[in-house]
């Protein structure tokens, strides 16, 4: 099944460098990269409103879904023999952020549905030494690390433990 990968640019006209943009010397910056991929199953979503005074709204995933499927693509990492480094920060900022509001039995139904689909068995003890080692893999290039955003790679693995710990999915 195809993913696609796409780079969406934009300027604002009150921007310093927007006439820069229009003449076409200067890319446009920030670029927001988006991944879309028709094979994975979407639990959950809502719309979103982009501008409140307009009625404009794009289909997004909440929040719970994002974290089932970054936990699914974590397991697939064996499977597909790559690494997924940003996964990792991605769920320990999100359970950093959210805490407790994170519904965590959303998480569990979610991980295990996306799992199935993809023929992975969703266990804590899936989570072993084996993903740790592939998720790891040059984490450290991620950020900035004075970032005041950067988690360390053990820091946040041990966020994801302890998420997989609360799910409510087989050993």
């Amino acid at each position: 099944m195809p993913t696609y990968d796409i780079a969406v640019g934009y300027q604002f006209p009150t921007d310093r460098h927007y006439s820069a943009f229009v003449a076409g010397v200067r890319r446009p910056w920030p670029v927001v990269e988006l991944e879309i991929s028709v094979n994975d199953e979407v639990c959950e979503y809502t719309d979103v409103r982009l501008d409140p005074g307009q009625n404009i709204c794009i289909r997004a995933c909440v929040i719970e879904d994002i974290v089932a499927e970054k936990l699914r693509a974590l397991l697939q990492q064996r499977i597909r023999r790559r690494n997924r480094r940003q996964d990792v920060y991605d769920i320990a900022r999100i359970v950093k952020q959210l805490g407790d509001s994170l519904n965590r039995r959303k998480v569990s139904d979610y991980f295990v549905r996306k799992c199935r689909r993809r023929s992975i068995e969703p266990t804590r003890s899936a989570f072993d030494d084996d993903i740790r080692d592939r998720a790891v893999h040059e984490y450290e290039t991620l950020f900035d690390q004075h970032d005041p955003n950067f988690i360390p790679f053990d820091r946040a693995w041990s966020v994801v433990r302890r998420l997989v710990e609360d799910l409510n999915i087989p050993e």
